[in-house]
């Protein structure tokens, strides 16, 4: 009889930790989706200042992947912003996002354009979410005092400065923004919006230094810098006189002998015809032997 009513006690005592089982499975069921198993994909976000490119880094599971996702959820590896904002790009090596922000652009993309970013781990659970980039205000552009140097009657030109997506203007006596600008007795100036290159072409005649000209340089957003531009000019070098020819006279005297005919101006006897030195000398050694004879004569003559 104990043994049949413990037996009972037991079932009863079974069957209520089964129902207190299910009820806590009950109780606990709406809460069982809410638990995350997988990978978890953070927001992300980069600040930049102008057009320099900015970057966030992906956290990427163990043996997992990343891949970016444009506006709409589409996996990419390069997007551009529809409405301007710049150009996204995705290094799947490194599993980083860059950020080149187009010219003129601040602030952050609108949101129907934010881009988003997938990571899946080993087991394939994935997670999503944003990355939004941040634009802010450059320093305004830079416009320094420039000057050139150049001979009379030469162009000269000046490169100025332009930032990307900016322009460059000269400006008038009134300051208004001008492409072409004449200097009344030097000469007139023009200037390319784009690269910014000013060229200088004097009047004739005109040397010494110009009259300095204003400049302006404005960027992408609209942030203006005032500058100045002086050239030279270099005066032409005067030509040399040429020097009168000089004339050179000869005088030749003649001298004429009043002695003898025959004799030049140095005292010495012309030769005329043969020598007369064996003639000299033959008349000599005939001289010298009819002496002889004469002196031999007059000997016999005395014996």
């Amino acid at each position: 009889m104990r043994t049949r009513r413990n037996a009972t006690t037991r079932g009863i005592q079974g069957a209520v930790a089964l129902l207190v089982a299910g009820f806590v499975l009950v109780l606990a069921a709406p809460h069982a989706s809410a638990c995350r198993c997988g990978p978890y994909a953070p927001p992300l976000t980069s600040t930049g200042v102008g057009t320099a490119t900015q970057t966030a880094a992906i956290e990427v599971p163990v043996d997992g992947s990343a891949e970016l996702l444009d506006n709409v959820g589409n996996p990419v590896t390069t997007w551009s912003d529809p409405a301007g904002a710049g150009t996204y790009a995705f290094d799947e090596a490194t599993s980083t996002i860059s950020f080149t922000p187009a010219p003129g652009f601040l602030g952050s993309p609108q949101p129907a354009n934010v881009v988003g970013y997938r990571i899946t781990d080993r087991w394939d659970f994935t997670d999503e979410s944003t990355y939004t980039p941040t634009v802010t205000l450059p320093a305004p552009p830079a416009a320094p005092a420039q000057t050139s140097t150049g001979n009379q009657g030469a162009n000269q030109t000046v490169a100025l400065t332009v930032p990307v997506g900016g322009t460059a203007s000269l400006l008038d006596g009134s300051g208004n923004p001008v492409t072409t600008l004449a200097v009344a007795g030097q000469g007139v100036y023009s200037i390319d919006p784009t690269s910014g290159v000013v060229t200088f072409s004097p009047l004739a005649g005109f040397a010494g230094d110009a009259t300095p000209v204003a400049y302006r340089v404005t960027d992408a957003y609209e942030q203006q810098t005032d500058g100045t531009v002086t050239v030279h000019v270099l005066a032409a070098a005067l030509e040399a006189v040429p020097a009168a020819p000089t004339t050179t006279t000869t005088t030749t005297t003649t001298i004429t002998s009043t002695t003898a005919p025959n004799r030049v101006a140095s005292g010495t006897l012309p030769t005329t015809g043969a020598s007369t030195l064996p003639l000299l000398l033959g008349g000599a050694l005939l001289l010298g032997v009819g002496a002889g004879l004469a002196t031999l004569a007059r000997r016999r003559l005395a014996e």
